[in-house]
């Protein structure tokens, strides 16, 4: 969609009435440029408007002119954490002293949703300063399976925390979001069965928390260029014709069957009660002509798909990054089933929270532990396909009961308070254990290859960080702080006792005593483990780190995507991680009828049916057709110009192409069809 504004007139009542507006959706749906227009919109109806974003790839200020009367605002725990100390703690000294000591500002880093409830508490008070002043705020929050624990974060701070001013804070937090006449969550999706799947789950569970959430935005709704009554005409096209005219054709066929897919999935969001559903059509893909030239579409060149099978061949670990909305799911399952074709035994494990993946696989739900697919199995005769959806909780739990042999005890870790928050809220949690499930699955000898399919590209930065940060919330550096002095000690022990009392005293200003007491029973009692816990996170590093381990960027054409996907494969170098190759979803390839065929083949095709009638007929639908064909030419050569671009910034590491596969296809159809156009060739 790059940078093209939406119409968004019709959500004008939200805009005058609300303080807040949260706009969330799956990856790839137009959730930044939802917020972008909703900001333009509040500009022209109350003068203002703030936006925020929390996401470490900063899109906004990209769809937002710097004169456009919006004020844009990232909010993270850097630019978060000094003005919320000192709120919260109320006192300058003892602000400064919290600040000022770098085990203090780790704690509060790598602690159970300090991070996020800091930012949270940011956002409240940017909002009650905007509201004081009549502008509303407008929040890109994190893709919808992220989006949900985050705003959840007060209520688990609340039952973690109990007293204090980080309970406090979560108290006013939770107050804004709960209030449905101030703050209001917006959802964006597509009008595709995975999407709006995610949709309806988030909608429910919104509503469980309590969060208002009425108004769900189809974005990208496909226009009836043809007709239901072309179909006779299509069908003789495709059989009759020559291979570019039948591909035309059937690309014809396909833009009727997403027309008709689209349709049932807005009625099933418009099915809900208490919802309101706003359409937003689709704007095809143009590419302007170069000096006066129609400019006709060069195919990119096809990607080598032996290279592809052999670059994953000998992967133990294969680990799929990139933005949201690109089919990183979809391809995670399909370069599994290639591991499993080659006779080895493949798992697939996705870390996002939403239940994409068992959408994918035309499955009804899967859990944490390997699920056998036998679906495909005439395409893997020598090998097994399996594949699981990450619960950290359940393995953080597996861990504890591996490493403590002891019923009595382990029930007793398991029952620790501090233990459950941190199994369930501990940021970056979900990321560790996501690594830590695969260093079990390995360690067990169960599967030869792993494909890890992970979150969009700002939580897919917190998998990378997400070992280290648990390994520096159980190092020695923290943990002493909260550990009770031997019974026989020493001078320097004694000054560490005296060191850590004054520490504990500064978090507990913040924390709250509650959780400082429970936290120093929750060391005392973890004690022995806390170096198992070091040493997993060290060696999950350590797994990313290994040179056998192959990162592949996901990305769909797109110049938008293409630019974030170029971030986040500059990060994974950063962390040692550099990509292996690129994976361009979703290309449009050129078939493009020569000059006169669409009218030789449309004659012929009239003939057949025969009558004067429908001659007439054929003269419309011609017509018709020869607009799709210049929209089908239009994307196909802008996807191979931004296909190019890829080639460009990967050089020396391949780039391959995956073939658009048509709206309207079961998502097994669209995997097979995805596999096919990838590794074809291969087979």
């Amino acid at each position: 969609m790059g940078n093209r504004m939406l119409d968004v007139a019709s959500l004008e009542p939200l805009v005058d009435q609300r303080d807040v507006i949260l706009v969330t959706g799956k990856g790839g749906t137009g959730k930044s440029t939802l917020v972008a227009a909703l900001a333009a919109l509040a500009v022209r109806r109350r003068g203002a408007a703030v936006a925020v974003e929390f996401s470490a790839y900063r899109r906004l200020p990209d769809l937002i002119a710097a004169d456009s009367g919006v004020r844009v605002v990232k909010i993270d725990l850097d630019t978060a954490v000094e003005p919320a100390l000192r709120r919260l703690v109320n006192i300058p000294m003892l602000a400064q002293a919290v600040l000022r000591n770098r085990v203090l500002r780790q704690f509060i880093r790598t602690s159970p949703a300090m991070r996020e409830m800091i930012v949270l508490d940011e956002l409240r008070v940017l909002v009650d300063e905007s509201t004081a002043r009549r502008v509303p705020v407008i929040v890109d929050l994190p893709a919808t399976g992220h989006a949900l624990s985050f705003l959840d974060t007060p209520r688990a701070v609340q039952r973690m925390f109990r007293i204090g001013p980080i309970a406090h804070a979560a108290e006013r937090v939770q107050r804004l979001l709960l209030d449905g006449k101030r703050c209001e969550m917006v959802t964006i999706t597509l009008p595709e069965e995975l999407p709006v799947n995610e949709t309806l789950e988030l909608l429910r569970k919104a509503r469980q928390m309590g969060i208002a959430a009425r108004m769900v935005v189809v974005n990208q709704v496909p226009a009836m260029l043809l007709h239901a009554s072309d179909r006779p005409l299509l069908e003789i096209l495709q059989r009759e014709s020559e291979e570019a005219m039948a591909r035309l054709a059937l690309a014809a066929q396909g833009q009727l069957d997403g027309l008709d897919h689209a349709r049932k999935q807005i009625d099933r969001l418009r099915g809900l009660e208490s919802a309101s559903v706003v359409e937003f059509p689709a704007r095809p893909q143009t590419r302007a002509p170069e000096n006066g030239r129609s400019g006709r579409a060069v195919a990119p060149a096809a990607g080598n798909a032996a290279q592809l099978a052999t670059l994953i061949a000998d992967a133990p670990l294969v680990v799929c990054v990139g933005p949201g909305g690109v089919g990183k799911t979809t391809l995670s399952a399909l370069l599994a089933l290639r591991q499993a074709a080659a006779g080895r035994r493949a798992l697939v494990l996705t870390i996002d929270p939403a239940r994409r993946l068992a959408d994918a696989l035309g499955l009804v739900e899967l859990t944490n532990d390997p699920m056998e697919l036998t679906g495909f199995r005439k395409m893997h005769p020598a090998g097994t396909l399996s594949a699981l959806m990450l619960d950290p909780t359940a393995t953080f739990d597996h861990m504890i009961a591996l490493l403590v042999p002891d019923p009595a005890r382990r029930e007793a870790l398991l029952s620790n308070r501090v233990y459950q928050h941190i199994s369930r809220s501990l940021s970056g949690t979900l990321e560790y254990m996501a690594v830590e499930r695969v260093h079990e699955l390995f360690r067990t000898g169960r599967f030869d290859r792993v494909v890890l399919d992970t979150p969009p590209t700002g939580n897919a930065v917190d998998f990378l960080e997400a070992p280290d940060r648990v390994a520096t919330f159980f190092s020695d550096k923290i943990t002493r702080w909260f550990m009770p002095p031997p019974a026989v000690s020493s001078w320097t022990s004694r000054l560490w006792s005296r060191a850590g009392a004054a520490a504990t005293s500064l978090i507990a200003r913040v924390a709250g005593p509650s959780f400082v007491d429970e936290t120093v029973g929750f060391f005392a009692a973890f004690s022995d483990l806390l170096g198992h816990f070091r040493a997993r996170g060290e060696e999950v590093g350590r797994l990313l780190r290994d040179p056998r381990t192959v990162f592949l960027v996901v990305c769909a054409p797109d110049p938008a995507r293409i630019v974030e996907a170029q971030v986040i494969s500059e990060h994974l170098a950063d962390e040692g991680c550099v990509p292996r190759a690129f994976i361009v979803n979703r290309v449009e390839e050129a078939f493009l009828p020569g000059p006169g065929e669409i009218e030789r083949a449309v004659e012929r095709a009239a003939a057949l049916l025969g009558g004067q009638e429908e001659r007439e007929q054929t003269r419309a639908f011609m017509d018709r057709l020869e607009k799709l064909r210049r929209q089908q030419e239009s994307a196909a050569a802008l996807h191979a110009e931004v296909v190019e671009a890829v080639r460009e910034f990967a050089a020396p590491r391949p780039v391959f192409t995956v073939p658009r596969v048509p709206v309207g296809e079961t998502p097994r159809d669209s995997l097979l069809a995805m596999y096919l156009g990838l590794f074809a060739k291969d087979e």
